[in-house]
């Protein structure tokens, strides 16, 4: 969410949530992943990285 919804970078959204910036990038691609997969989405090959 504040990644995507509220536009915040990697950084702010590590330092508010009290987490590293790598568990940050984990977290919102392993999201991505699910929700994609929930909505039939999902396709291989393709990076869904987050820049920091």
């Amino acid at each position: 969410m504040l990644l995507h919804v509220l536009g915040h970078s990697v950084r702010e959204s590590a330092d508010h949530l009290g987490i590293t910036p790598a568990a940050v990038r984990s977290t919102a691609r392993y999201a991505r992943r699910c929700l994609q997969e929930t909505l039939g989405l999902a396709q291989e090959g393709h990076a869904d990285d987050v820049a920091d």
